[in-house]
């Protein structure tokens, strides 16, 4: 039987269920991201990509935080949205989207390599800070750094045919006829 971590080492999306929650989502590393992959991903999600950036990936890229004036203190930190600066057209496709997500993954990237604003949405991820705190962004980036790929991951939420939000029972069902890993939040938890 694989894995999560074996399939997102293979470039294969995975689900991540949130505990407590009734949220699943599709999780992609960074690092392996395809056209085919990315296309999958918005085509069973709601199609918003976002890339986790831990504070080092975001001060050597640039990325600022957008204001969180208006927000908590656990909500998501958006940075600036970005296309690469090379190698895409217009930056939303699956093929262009993915080509942005390897830039932001990839360790020599620099700030020149991304243009502002674009069409992939970093979010800051800080798994340092305390588990009861973590959002999908660090569960996410956990899964990634258990298999080895570095803590860029794209995740999304997954809808069903209506453009609902999948229930547990839904992505259960989707990762049965797609044969998709399926693990829960709560498994990653000190990992």
């Amino acid at each position: 039987m694989r894995s999560p971590v074996d399939d997102l080492r293979d470039g294969r999306p995975v689900i991540v269920q949130s505990e407590g929650a009734d949220m699943s989502y599709l999780v992609l590393s960074g690092k392996c991201a395809t056209a085919r992959s990315v296309a999958f991903v918005v085509r069973w999600t709601t199609g918003f990509l976002r890339v986790t950036v831990t504070d080092a990936i975001r001060h050597r890229l640039e990325l600022p935080l957008l204001s969180t004036a208006c927000s908590g203190s656990d909500s998501p930190q958006f940075a600036v949205s970005v296309d690469a600066s090379f190698g895409i057209k217009t930056g939303i496709s699956a093929a262009d989207r993915a080509h942005t997500v390897r830039v932001i993954a990839d360790p020599a990237s620099s700030p020149s390599d991304l243009t502002r604003p674009g069409h992939v949405v970093p979010v800051r991820t800080d798994c340092t800070a305390t588990v009861d705190r973590w959002s999908m962004s660090e569960y996410a980036a956990t899964l990634a750094r258990l298999g080895g790929l570095g803590p860029a991951t794209v995740f999304s939420e997954i809808t069903d045919d209506r453009g609902q939000l999948a229930t547990a029972t839904d992505a259960r069902e989707f990762a049965a006829v797609y044969d998709l890993a399926l693990i829960n939040s709560r498994d990653l938890r000190g990992a």
